[in-house]
C-alpha cells in the first residue's frame, strides 16, 4: 500500500481557492505528493520520474 501524504493548510479565503486550483490538476498533485514525499530533484528529473512534459513542471 502506498503511504499517503498529508498537508495542514490554512482555510483563509484567497489561500484555499489557490489551494483548490492547484490540487484539482492532476500533475500539481502528482507533483506535490512527490516533494512531500522527501524526495529533492530538479525540474527535469521530476519530469522524467513522473512522466510529466518539462513544459508541464516549469509552468506549475
Amino acid at each position: 500500500m502506498a503511504k499517503e501524504s498529508f498537508v495542514l493548510v490554512s482555510l483563509q479565503e484567497d489561500k484555499a481557492k489557490a489551494l483548490a486550483q492547484v490540487i484539482s490538476n492532476d500533475s500539481c498533485r502528482k507533483i506535490l505528493d512527490y516533494l512531500a514525499n522527501d524526495h529533492d530533484t530538479t525540474a527535469s528529473d521530476l519530469a522524467k520520474t513522473l512522466k510529466i512534459p518539462l513544459p508541464t513542471v516549469h509552468s506549475i
